[in-house]
């Protein structure tokens, strides 16, 4: 019997022990059986049921067993087999549709088709819903009414945005026991991430999108990335308290292109496309990249025991090249980055403090380029060697004061790399810190000032 390949089809609630035949009332085949490729009359073979009358009754998982009639020579033992136990499928009909109920805050019943909400970005809902819906058991011919909660949800779909046709549903989801019946008219649709939704019945009702204009965008231009590509500097605002509207949620940039260099017109074009609860395309705008103020770049500078000065400049989370800036060493300690001469890509100046060189000084400090994050591992990474430094220590913690309040979720102590991986991170955002040393003259470490701050999220 361990042999057979035994086959049952899925079995529907019915409120009292399922005990699936070969054949059903209406002569389908229910089971088959065969051994390899041969199919196996299975009129060799009694089929027996659970004792328990609670077996087979819930939606879940029935079992049978199949045992070779005395007759049957070609069979020993027996086979337990298992098959699946579905919902109840409740066939759509006026009597469904009417059994549910909608009604606004009066107790008033509401005819949803004519109900309309204007996109405002919040859930839309009706005071109350019932589904007041009973079949007669056709064993016990009992009524059998069905329980919220127990039988059925009440649920809304699409009711903050609405789907692509601006519509939202109030639906009656089956439960445990019960589900629809697949009528792709009147019991199916797609739900906010495209997955079926099976309901006994629905409602629709409209929410009708914001339709965005030429007045609700200003657009400004970029600024140089170092070779990364950029966008315009988009703002979008609506309604009387001029709301800022999201990119990627509430509308989205047309005709944006893999732009990087600094420009000394408004050569590109943008227009902006409402989304989800907005609609309409503005018209097309003029934009730019302009070049990079070196006042908002991030820039280290230090000198080592020789006296040679280093510095980086960061514009964002890339390096700038040397050939792109000059350096001043001032008198007081100081120096000045200015752009290299007739610079198309840097304006403006930045003076910061240069660490000293006395041996017993403080070495570079670093500057941490890129936090990658892969699964629950965060490796924190310098943008390249400090000055004079021995060795480092990182730190992460999901305090962004960490440094002030020493309060640290994890560190790495006398790393001699430039980039250091903490593993096993639980989920949330963090805050990365380096700082370099060296030893002085007795021995003692001798720390840099802290690096720059870097933000990861581990998900």
């Amino acid at each position: 019997m361990s042999s057979l390949t035994v086959n049952v089809n899925d079995q529907s609630y019915t409120g009292h022990q399922i005990r699936p035949t070969v054949k059903d009332s209406n002569n389908n085949t229910q089971i088959t059986a065969k051994l390899g490729t041969v199919n196996i009359d299975l009129g060799q073979f009694t089929i027996s049921y659970p004792d328990s009358k609670d077996a087979n009754k819930e939606v879940g998982t029935g079992t049978l067993t199949l045992a070779p009639k005395a007759s049957n020579k070609n069979f020993t033992g027996s086979k337990e087999v298992f098959f699946k136990i579905v919902g109840q499928k409740i066939i759509w009909s006026n009597d469904v549709a009417n059994a549910f109920k909608v009604y606004d805050a009066n107790g008033k019943e509401v005819n949803v088709a004519n109900q309309s909400f204007i996109y405002d970005g919040k859930v839309h809902t009706f005071a109350s819903a019932t589904f007041n819906y009973s079949y007669t058991d056709p064993i016990t011919h009992k009524t059998v009414k069905l329980e919220e909660g127990k039988d059925f949800e009440i649920k809304y779909f699409h009711n903050v945005t609405g789907n692509a046709s601006h519509e939202a549903y109030i639906a009656v989801v089956g439960k445990g026991n019960y589900a629809g019946n697949n009528d792709t008219t009147n019991q199916v649709f797609e739900d906010e991430n495209g997955q079926k939704v099976n309901a006994i019945t629905y409602k629709k009702f409209t929410i009708t999108p914001v339709q965005l204009s030429d007045q609700n965008v200003t657009v400004s231009n970029s600024t140089y990335a170092e070779g990364m590509a950029v966008k315009p500097v988009v703002k979008v605002s609506y309604g009387r308290d001029a709301l800022t509207l999201e990119e990627g949620k509430d509308y989205k940039l047309v005709g944006v292109g893999a732009y990087t260099e600094p420009t000394t017109t408004k050569k590109y074009t943008v227009s902006v496309e409402g989304i989800n609860g907005y609609t309409g395309t503005t018209s097309s705008v003029n934009w730019g990249i302009d070049k990079k103020d070196l006042a908002d770049c991030d820039i280290t500078a230090a000198k080592n025991s020789k006296g040679s000065v280093s510095v980086v400049v960061m514009n964002g989370n890339v390096k700038v090249p040397t050939e792109k800036y000059v350096v001043t060493e001032n008198a007081d300690g100081t120096v000045t980055v200015t752009p290299a001469k007739d610079s198309k890509y840097y304006i403006g100046s930045k003076t910061v403090t240069l660490a000293g060189s006395e041996a017993n000084e403080k070495t570079g400090t670093p500057m941490i380029s890129n936090v990658k994050v892969v699964g629950n591992k965060a490796t924190v990474i310098l943008s390249g060697d400090t000055d004079g430094a021995a060795g480092y220590d990182y730190v992460i913690s999901t305090d962004r004061d960490c440094i002030t309040n020493k309060d640290y979720t994890s560190v790495n102590k006398n790393q001699v790399q430039t980039s250091t991986t903490f593993k096993y991170v639980q989920q949330g955002t963090y805050y990365a810190y380096c700082h370099a040393w060296k030893r002085d003259e007795n021995g003692k470490k001798v720390f840099s000032p802290w690096s720059n701050l870097k933000t990861a999220t581990v998900k």
